[in-house]
């Protein structure tokens, strides 16, 4: 019965090791995807792992004779491992924009490989206990590296908040798994299940986060592609019209503030100037069919800012204040879509406030404009995003909210016209977060 039950635990911590290498892979693909910086460390801390706890499970099938089982595993190893694993996710967080010289497939497989050397000349030193050392000091030190990890990930920023909630899960898991385990972990014992199971739990998580990165990579690389044929179709169709009868009004305006006006306070001469800037440039990007490339972190607040501006300087009534949120996506497309929901606001309900917040939600930022104007009337709220379709006695084109949703869409994200009462209208820009 003992042998059975043992060989059960080593078929467990072998399939601990396959979701671990399942998850590294998935984690691999998404940086030759993406690129990005945090997805190449986390990828590099994977794939370190998966080499190292192979060489231990290499060694736990060795140490299993068929009647006594044994394992050779030395926790001070262990400890040193657990530090790499967790400056490697650390390095990610507090560089995001750093990758790994060597690349993380190839960084993840030379750590791995030291570690497994580094044990494997540990038992073979004279005098060597073929057995784990149950040290409490490197129990301490475990518990300690395992709550440091946790602190780190808590006080994370620049990830989702469904991201650093599994990632704190995994990093709990995983330590709990380790300092449960005991010498032999193919012995029999509450301690034993519990540090297998606790193990099983945080390599499916791992598995399951990385999987879905993947996923929302190859999403955004699709929705990228198809992003460069909407915006290099902009200037041979009827919206670089509309776009520029929409900016327009704002820049002429603070053109005349600036060469009319004497003295202005040097911040509000600096908003102005900076507005004209990036305004003018966005829209010669755009009719040129060259809008600004996604990037993986695009301020929400700095893309706001100028259409804001912009749009208060042609008499429209906005407020906004800042957020801090941070998406994905490309800054002029963003630009463009939010400006053309305060036109949208200006023309079919001029004179009413319009108030433009975001606030982030799970894996996304929700961009809302709201004004208080007479309403949709139901009859159009069902197609309101159809090209062309407007309401009997409405100025508008029927262009500029189709267009807008269509650059949410190949931007990975949406919008959408929320429910609401009569005299007041909220549209909706749902965004992706910028990626762990």
């Amino acid at each position: 019965m003992v042998n059975k039950v043992s060989l059960a635990l080593v078929c467990g911590w072998s399939s601990c090791l396959a979701l671990v290498w399942c998850a590294a892979v998935a984690l691999a693909w998404r940086w030759r995807l993406t690129r990005e910086g945090p997805a190449g460390w986390l990828a590099a801390a994977a794939v370190c792992g998966a080499v190292y706890l192979t060489s231990c499970t290499a060694r736990l099938y060795a140490g299993y004779s068929g009647s006594e089982p044994g394992v050779t595993v030395i926790e001070g190893v262990d400890v040193v491992m657990i530090a790499i694993w967790l400056l490697l996710v650390h390095r990610g967080i507090a560089r995001p924009h750093e990758v790994p010289r060597v690349g993380p497939i190839g960084l993840g497989l030379l750590i791995g490989a030291a570690g497994a050397g580094l044990q494997a000349m540990v038992l073979a030193a004279p005098g060597a206990n073929p057995l784990a050392v149950n040290d409490s000091s490197d129990r301490l030190l475990i518990a300690c590296l395992g709550a440091g990890g946790i602190a780190v990930l808590f006080h994370a920023r620049g990830m989702s908040q469904t991201m650093r909630q599994q990632l704190l899960a995994i990093c709990g898991l995983g330590t709990l798994s380790r300092l449960t385990a005991p010498a032999e972990p193919i012995r029999p014992g509450i301690g034993t299940f519990v540090s297998l199971m606790c193990g099983l739990i945080a390599a499916a998580m791992l598995t399951r986060t990385g999987v879905a990165l993947l996923v929302q990579a190859r999403s955004q690389a699709e929705a990228m592609a198809e992003l460069a044929v909407v915006a290099t179709g902009f200037a041979s169709c009827g919206e670089q019209l509309h776009e520029l009868r929409a900016s327009f009004a704002g820049l002429a305006s603070a053109i005349r503030v600036l060469t009319t006006q004497g003295e202005l306070p040097r911040n509000r001469r600096t908003d102005l100037t900076a507005m004209l800037g990036a305004e003018v440039d966005r829209l010669e990007r755009l009719l040129n069919g060259r809008p600004s490339e996604a990037v993986p972190d695009v301020d929400v607040d700095g893309v706001i800012r100028s259409i804001v501006i912009a749009r208060q300087l042609a008499g429209q009534q906005v407020e906004w204040e800042r957020t801090g949120c941070h998406v994905q996506g490309s800054p002029d497309l963003i630009a463009t879509a939010v400006n053309m929901l305060l036109v949208n606001a200006a023309v079919h309900a001029p004179g009413a406030r319009v108030r433009v917040s975001a606030t982030r939600e799970g894996g996304s930022v929700r961009i809302r404009v709201t004004d208080n104007g007479p309403g949709i009337p139901p009859s159009v709220r069902r197609r309101i995003f159809v090209k062309g379709v407007r309401g009997k006695e409405s100025p508008g084109s029927g262009i500029g909210l189709n267009f807008a949703g269509r650059l949410a869409a190949v931007q990975g994200g949406s919008l959408q016209l929320a429910d609401g009462h009569t005299g007041a209208t909220t549209f909706e820009l749902t965004l992706p977060c910028t990626p762990a």
